[in-house]
C-alpha cells in the first residue's frame, strides 16, 4: 500500500513522470484524454466538426478497449484483489486462479502466484463494451454534437470507478489513506465535468447532425 501512495503522490511532485510510457505511463485514462487531444487536432487540421469526431472517435475506442482488456487478463496485468476464503468458489470469469509457477513474463507478480484473485481485466471488458454500445445508442438518437462523447466519459466514470474496488494493483497510486485509487480520483474528476457539461447544456438541440 505504501508503495502505490508513493507513486501516487509522485505525480504531484514530479508531473513529468506521467509521460513515462516505457514505465507504464498514462494506462488508460492517458490514453483517452491523450487520444482524443490527438483527434481534435487532426479534426481541426481536416477542418472536420470536432465534436462529432469525438462522439465518433470516443464509441470505437471503447469497442476496441473491450477487446484490448483481453491482452491485460493474458499477461496478468490490471489485477485484482485477493478474492475473500468465502467467494473463492466462485468460477471464471468471476474470479481466476493464478497459476503457481507463473509463466514468463507475467505482470501478476510471485505474491499472486496460486492465488484467487477477482478477474477484474473481463470485467473491464465488459464495461468497455457496455460503454461502447451506450455510445452507439447515443449516436442515433444525440440532440447536439459532442453529447454522446460527454455520456460515454460520465458511464465510464462510474463503471470504472466500480470495478476499482476489486483492483489488486495498488501500485497504480492510493490516496487519502487508500480510500481512493489514482483512477477513481481521475474518475470522479471527469465523471463531474461531464456530469456539468450535460446539465449545463440539457437543453441544447442542433438542426442537424450527421455521422
Amino acid at each position: 500500500m505504501a508503495r502505490g501512495s508513493d507513486t501516487g503522490h509522485e505525480y504531484l511532485s514530479k508531473p513529468w513522470t506521467m509521460l513515462a510510457v516505457w514505465q507504464g505511463g498514462l494506462v488508460m485514462y492517458g490514453g483517452m484524454f491523450g487520444g482524443m487531444l490527438g483527434g481534435v487536432l487532426c479534426a481541426r487540421r481536416l477542418q472536420i466538426p470536432i465534436a462529432n469526431a469525438l462522439d465518433l472517435g470516443v464509441t470505437a475506442a471503447f469497442f476496441g478497449q473491450a477487446v484490448g482488456r483481453v491482452g491485460c487478463l493474458l499477461v496478468g496485468d490490471d489485477y485484482g484483489a485477493v478474492v475473500p476464503e468465502r467467494w473463492r468458489s466462485l468460477p471464471f470469469p468471476i474470479t481466476l486462479h493464478v497459476p503457481n509457477p507463473l509463466p514468463a513474463h507475467s505482470l501478476f507478480g510471485d505474491a499472486n502466484a496460486g492465488q484467487v484473485l477477482w478477474a477484474t481485466q473481463p470485467m473491464m471488458s465488459i464495461k468497455a463494451l457496455i460503454v461502447a454500445c451506450l455510445g452507439l445508442y447515443m449516436l442515433k438518437r444525440r440532440r447536439y454534437a459532442g453529447q454522446a462523447a460527454l455520456v460515454m466519459v460520465l458511464s465510464y466514470a462510474i463503471l470504472r470507478s466500480l470495478v476499482e474496488l476489486l483492483r489488486g494493483d495498488e501500485i497504480r497510486g492510493v490516496w487519502f489513506g487508500g480510500a481512493l485509487s489514482t483512477s477513481q480520483l481521475i474518475s470522479l474528476v471527469s465523471g463531474v465535468v461531464a456530469l456539468f457539461l450535460l446539465a449545463r447544456w440539457h437543453s441544447r438541440r442542433e438542426a442537424s447532425i450527421s455521422c
